[in-house]
């Protein structure tokens, strides 16, 4: 089995962890898996714009040890990658709940970027925006999990994550919360 989930051939490997990320996205964004209409939008969103090529999925070679956004403007031009690790495959096997809040955390952010609200100078407000979020994809996987009569280990970042944002993006300030957008396609012109 685990030769199956870690295949030798590097391709193979690669095309096992881009699917591991889609299947990850794809629970996260389903309100039928995923009971939290919230985290649905704000993933579907990343979904889309990684789907339509404005926000670009690249395998990083380890430069980044976790899934990771990042953009760079130079003049006019923008470019913005979100960047997979390429060990994404198995983090996600080992724990799959660490890498959901890392797929919600970066989906607020993306989500920041594609609304203009990336300013240069908002880094503590986009970090804290994305926590909150975070907080309460993992606050619904919990709940989740109780319901189930199951409990979750958390990794001490998720604990500090739970302890700064007790009641998920209910417990940041109202300026920092808003409402996720329809993807629209680019207008050319």
């Amino acid at each position: 089995m685990r030769r199956e989930l870690f295949p030798q051939l590097p391709e193979e490997y690669l095309r096992k962890t881009v699917e591991a990320f889609n299947t990850c996205v794809n629970f996260l964004r389903n309100p039928t898996s995923f009971p939290n209409q919230e985290i649905n939008q704000l993933v579907t969103l990343l979904w889309q714009l990684i789907q339509n090529k404005e926000i670009p999925l690249a395998l990083d070679n380890g430069r980044f040890p976790e899934l990771t956004f990042s953009y760079e403007r130079r003049g006019y031009f923008i470019t913005s990658l979100l960047f997979l690790p390429v060990d994404f495959l198995k983090k996600a096997y080992e724990n799959p709940i660490y890498q959901f809040g890392s797929i919600v955390f970066n989906a607020s952010k993306v989500r920041d970027y594609y609304t203009g609200k990336i300013t240069g100078k908002n880094k503590p407000e986009i970090e804290r925006r994305a926590k909150g979020y975070e907080a309460e994809a993992l606050l619904t996987l919990q709940k989740m999990a109780e319901e189930r009569g199951g409990t979750i280990e958390w990794t001490p970042y998720q604990l500090n994550v739970l302890r700064e944002n007790p009641q998920g993006i209910a417990s940041l300030p109202r300026h920092l919360v808003y409402s996720t957008p329809v993807w629209q396609p680019p207008r050319h012109g």
